[in-house]
């Protein structure tokens, strides 16, 4: 008996995971932010939309539980981003939706630069820059749903919220007992600090295992990258830096509204805590 593909049974299974309640608070703290009204059936599409883009990633990392599903449902999926993006596209303006689409359209570019790109030994830091639009453009649009013209420091703001998820998103992939990062030489931001390290100290060994050795040799290896990436203040480096691209959205936000509660939640600082 073949599976028959049901999205509802991937947005269930996303409401099990903070994935979910995150989507749907972004959204909400952005009309809060903006003084919109509330649109439920608006953020019903828009909570399923991002949730989707969750799923593509996922189909794009190869690294998740439903990736053989997905792979075997890929037009499906296919068919139910387009109605998605149509039920969006009736609750608002043709000028909202063509912005976000316009963004939308970035963020998948983004996407595809990230999914090609693999750490090599000219691999820099200053390389995250263009790999995290994805996330930056994906946050972005959501302000054109409510915002056909926002303001630059609104998007410049959402910019550095993105880039702070997108580094606490990345050291929790470290948490794991096998990072899948590492596996597949992703350009996530410890690891391009670790290789950037490792060319600094002329780590050879080190700059192998990241960006030259085979899958299996990086299997065998990850004790010894995990410790490099604690020993070399890497991951500390991390976190401090995300915190730091949260406080300057936070004074972004604060010059646009003086309602911190607001912004806080806009932040979502304590959904983001371990």
């Amino acid at each position: 008996m073949v599976e028959k593909y049901d999205p509802l049974l991937f947005i269930e299974h996303y409401k099990k995971t903070n994935e979910t309640l995150l989507w749907k608070k972004y959204y909400r703290s952005l009309e809060e932010f903006l003084g919109r009204e509330p649109n439920d059936e608006l953020t019903i599409w828009v909570q399923q939309f991002g949730l989707l883009t969750n799923l593509v990633d996922d189909l794009m990392d190869k690294d998740k539980k439903g990736y053989y599903y997905l792979v075997n449902n890929t037009k499906e999926l296919s068919i139910c981003l387009w109605s998605v993006l149509e039920k969006i596209k009736i609750c608002v303006s043709q000028s909202n939706f063509r912005k976000f689409t316009d963004c939308i359209a970035l963020s998948l570019l983004a996407q595809s630069d990230e999914d090609n790109y693999k750490l090599t030994p000219s691999s820099s830091e200053n390389d995250y820059c263009y790999l995290v639009q994805r996330s930056v453009k994906l946050m972005q649009s959501f302000i054109y749903i409510l915002d056909a013209e926002p303001s630059r420091i609104l998007l410049q703001g959402i910019e550095y919220l993105a880039i702070n998820f997108q580094i606490m998103n990345d050291l929790d992939n470290f948490k794991l007992t096998v990072p899948s990062d590492v596996l597949n030489k992703k350009g996530t931001l410890p690891l391009l600090r670790l290789a950037t390290y490792a060319k600094e100290q002329k780590n050879n060994e080190l700059m192998y295992l990241l960006t030259d050795s085979s899958y299996e040799e990086r299997r065998e290896s990850i004790v010894i990258i995990k410790k490099a990436l604690n020993e070399s203040g890497v991951l500390m480096y991390c976190r401090l830096l995300a915190l730091s691209y949260s406080n300057r959205a936070e004074q972004l936000l604060l010059s646009i509204s003086s309602d911190k509660k607001k912004i806080e939640t806009l932040l979502m600082r304590n959904e983001m805590r371990d």
